[in-house]
Order: C-alpha cells, then structure tokens, then sequence
C-alpha cells in the first residue's frame, strides 16, 4: 500500500492527512500511464494543447496570472544570471596578463 502523509495547518492546528498513491487508486502503472495520456493526447486537437501552454494560457487569463510571481521570479533569475557572470570573471584573468606557470611537480620518493 502506497501512501503519502502531508501535515496540512488548518484553522491554526495541524493535522495529518493522508493522501492515497495514484497507483493505489488507478491500477495502472507508469508504462500503461503514459500510453493512456498519449492516446487521449492524440485524440485531441492539437489547439486544444497549445492553448493550454503556460504562455498562452497567460495571455487567455490575465485575471489569473500573478504579477508578483512572475516579478519575483525574474529577479531570481537576474541573481543566478549576475552570480554566474562575476564567477566567470573570476575564473579568467584580466586581458593583458598572464598567468604564472605551474610550479612542477615534486618528485616522489619512496619512504625509506
């Protein structure tokens, strides 16, 4: 028996609630899964789907989208993007140097 127990707040008291696994309730495992969904998807026109697509679906829904969200999100994305790039120029010296050869290598010697 696959279950899955979430620790839900409601009212202010949390509670534990279980939530029973898809295969429990389906009888269908991943394989049988993913051939129902592309038959359903086949059968489908293909409009249908690609109206569904997040941008598309935005661009239907404004009432829905949170501005907020997607602000923050954007700004995420503009830290990773800066972080990456200081980083980068870290790693690769200044035009115009050089970079100091490696020392060699110490020869190894067996312990006497």
């Amino acid at each position: 028996m696959e279950r899955v127990e979430r620790r839900v707040r409601r009212g202010g008291a949390r509670e534990n609630v279980e939530i029973s696994g898809f295969r429990e309730i389906s009888n269908l495992n991943g394989q049988k899964f993913r051939e129902l969904g592309t038959s359903i998807a086949d059968r489908l026109p293909a409009e249908s789907l690609t109206s569904l697509l997040p941008d598309n679906w935005a661009k239907s829904n404004p009432q829905h989208v949170l501005v907020h969200r997607i602000d923050e999100s954007r700004r995420a994305a503009n830290r990773k993007r800066a972080k990456r790039e200081s980083r980068r120029r870290l790693a690769t010296p200044p035009a115009g140097t050089t970079t100091p050869p490696a020392p060699p290598d110490s020869p190894q010697t067996a312990p006497s």
